[in-house]
């Protein structure tokens, strides 16, 4: 075993609780009530449109938030540590020992001057503590698992040197090479060719599975989600409206965004012709109503819902879901 890996310990579970962000001139928060909770050695997927907050509740755990960003309310928990309180010293430390992240672009996430064998090894190097030659081998194995192919010559490439599928391969080793307990992977995969999508997100996959870690996936592909993940939560205008194990959002979903959603999304078999679509857009922050931001674009919704925040309704082992409308359904 790599001394990449540590004494093994109790892993606690990732938390996102009540956790309330704003941007100054806006009136309303950007992430209004976000709860969510990523197990030890799960997998959740974070299914919604662009901008609905999908990656800023992603970029707040890591601590990369803007730094315009205004913290309201809620909590990032792992165990009793809030990370939105740790100053960037016990951040850094947290970072890719703890937290593992992948990008969706990697050329923009890795540093076009320096090698691929400076950048995975440098934590290793840092922070671990483990020379210069061992920490090459384990970047070499990290590699060798993530599929690519030359792995001597990826360690001294640099990132342009690269295949966009060679880059987020190494992306993924880079985010796991000290083996985190978590790793929250932001689209992975829209910055690549649909040949390439699949081979990479196995490699995510097998990876996380290998090393045990929680795998939070994020993407606006419902049934790309519905291939990889136990669990998933659906986010609409900066808020949770609905969660549970995949296989019931999939089957009989509860929220009608959820149903939009799936009844968009393109599949091979079923009818041809035009797909149905969700009318409107998504709100902007200065339009937020009190009530449900999805009424306006709701064919279900009542008067109140545009004046009355939907409660959560717990639907015990199967999840939850936000809407008054549906909550009488069996």
């Amino acid at each position: 075993m790599s001394r990449a890996k540590r004494v093994s310990a109790p892993v606690l579970d990732l938390v996102w609780d009540d956790l309330r962000l704003r941007f100054p001139g806006q009136k309303n928060p950007v992430l209004d009530g976000v709860g969510l909770r990523l197990e030890a050695g799960r997998t959740l997927g974070l299914l919604g449109e662009s901008g609905s907050g999908k990656s800023l509740s992603t970029l707040a755990a890591l601590g990369l938030l803007p730094r315009s960003a205004i913290h309201v309310g809620g909590t990032i928990r792992l165990g009793d540590t809030d990370l939105l309180s740790l100053d960037a010293r016990a951040r850094r430390r947290l970072l890719g020992a703890t937290l593992g992240a992948v990008f969706q672009d990697p050329s923009t996430a890795l540093n076009p001057y320096l090698t691929v064998g400076f950048q995975m090894s440098e934590g290793l190097r840092r922070i671990d503590g483990i020379p210069g030659r061992e920490a090459r081998e384990i970047c070499l194995e990290a590699l060798e698992t993530c599929r690519i192919r030359e792995p001597r010559r990826a360690l001294r490439s640099r990132p342009h040197e690269l295949s966009g599928g060679e880059k987020q391969r190494v992306l993924i080793a880079m985010a796991t090479v000290r083996h985190p307990d978590f790793l929250l992977a932001d689209e992975p995969t829209t910055a690549l060719d649909v040949a390439t999508r699949g081979a990479v997100l196995e490699v995510l996959l097998e990876r996380g599975h290998d090393l045990g870690m929680g795998l939070l996936l994020v993407s606006h592909d419902i049934f790309l989600l519905g291939e990889c993940v136990e669990q998933m939560a659906v986010m609409y205008a900066g808020r949770i409206v609905e969660s549970g194990p995949t296989r019931r959002l999939l089957t009989s979903p509860r929220h009608p965004y959820t149903r939009g959603l799936l009844a968009a999304a393109p599949r091979l078999e079923g009818p041809r012709g035009r797909l149905p679509e969700i009318p409107g857009h998504p709100p902007a922050v200065d339009e937020r109503l009190p009530g449900c931001p999805f009424a306006p674009r709701c064919s279900l919704a009542l008067p109140s819902c545009a004046q009355e925040r939907p409660a959560w309704v717990s639907l015990g082992e199967e999840g939850g879901f936000a809407c008054p409308v549906t909550e009488t359904e069996g």
